[in-house]
């Protein structure tokens, strides 16, 4: 009876055994299923995270905000062409939110869009004012940017405050600036001419003669329009100071002027030099193609081709006279 009980107990503990097994196994079970579900809530947060972060990227590379962080950065290459934005621009677009502008690429130019209530605090120089939607180009003299309705006037106007200033340190007395453009023209001239013909039998050849009272062609012309841009009288000094060039740093023959003036060798009364326009030029034809490419591309509006305006520009003469 005892062996009976003893293995009646040794039963009971077998299954007393086997439930704390089976209790120990459901624990770990429950354990490591509460880890396997948090390790999937943290891959999928993993790849929700990726998610966003490539639609910021997409999102970035498509309306590409700059915010005050990028624009400060000494890493940072600001456009030579600046577009004055209303505020309301882009508002509602999230990734935008606490950008002070954008940047954009139009006909193979870079373009700065900046708010215009972030102009203040961006330190741009805009001349000679700051008006919305206007497009300014850098001007890389003056080191500000300038409406691009005047730039070839406000330009054209530091070029001859140089040149007067030029005079007044050499030491002039008078200065004159003369403008001229040639003009071509083609005229035709129109006159008579006769024809005589003598024709034999049929089976003969062709006999003519061919006389000519007037020979009908064309004939080039050329005429010059000039006009007076400036003239300045000053008391003159002989202690010519040599004068500090920007616009004209390239032209050799005002470089050759100043120098043979500073150097007292050569003490001439008046002197006339032809200012290379080439030298001296606002920018070249093909930058300012881009431009006109640009501004329209941007829905700007111009009555004016700023192509137009450089080839105007290189189109003229100068001619610079001095007296001592």
């Amino acid at each position: 009876m005892l062996k009976e009980r003893g293995a009646i107990m040794g039963a009971d503990g077998r299954k007393k055994a086997s439930r704390e097994m089976l209790g120990e196994l459901a624990g770990k079970a429950r354990s490591a299923g509460r880890v396997a579900a948090k390790a999937a809530q943290d891959g999928a947060g993993r790849v929700s995270d990726l998610a966003q972060q490539a639609r910021r990227k997409r999102m970035l590379a498509k309306y590409k905000p700059v915010f005050p962080k990028d624009f400060f950065s000494k890493d940072f290459d600001l456009p030579a062409m600046v577009v004055v934005e209303d505020e309301a621009a882009r508002r509602e677009v999230e990734i935008c939110k606490g950008a002070i502008g954008w940047l954009s690429r139009n006909g193979g130019m870079d373009v700065f869009h900046l708010y215009e209530e972030a102009v203040s605090a961006s330190g741009l120089a805009l001349y000679p004012a700051t008006v919305c939607d206007a497009v300014y180009y850098f001007d890389k003299v003056g080191g500000r940017f300038v409406d691009l309705c005047q730039y070839f006037e406000v330009i054209q106007k530091d070029k001859m405050t140089e040149l007067r200033n030029i005079a007044y340190s050499l030491g002039a007395k008078e200065c004159r600036l003369e403008a001229y453009e040639e003009e071509k023209s083609l005229r035709a001239n129109k006159g008579k001419s006769s024809v005589k013909a003598k024709a034999g039998p049929v089976s003969s050849v062709l006999e003519g003669s061919v006389s000519a009272s007037a020979e009908a062609g064309y004939s080039e012309g050329r005429s010059r329009r000039s006009s007076v841009v400036f003239a300045q009288k000053f008391e003159g000094s002989d202690n010519p100071v040599k004068p500090e060039l920007h616009w004209y740093k390239n032209d050799r023959e005002l470089i050759s002027l100043i120098e043979m003036r500073c150097s007292g060798r050569n003490p001439m009364k008046e002197y006339s030099v032809k200012l290379d326009s080439m030298a001296s030029s606002s920018m070249s034809i093909s930058r300012a193609a881009k431009i006109d490419i640009a501004v329209k591309k941007i829905g700007a509006v111009s009555n004016f081709s700023f192509e137009g305006e450089a080839q105007s520009e290189l189109r003229k003469r100068l001619v610079f006279e001095i007296v001592f």
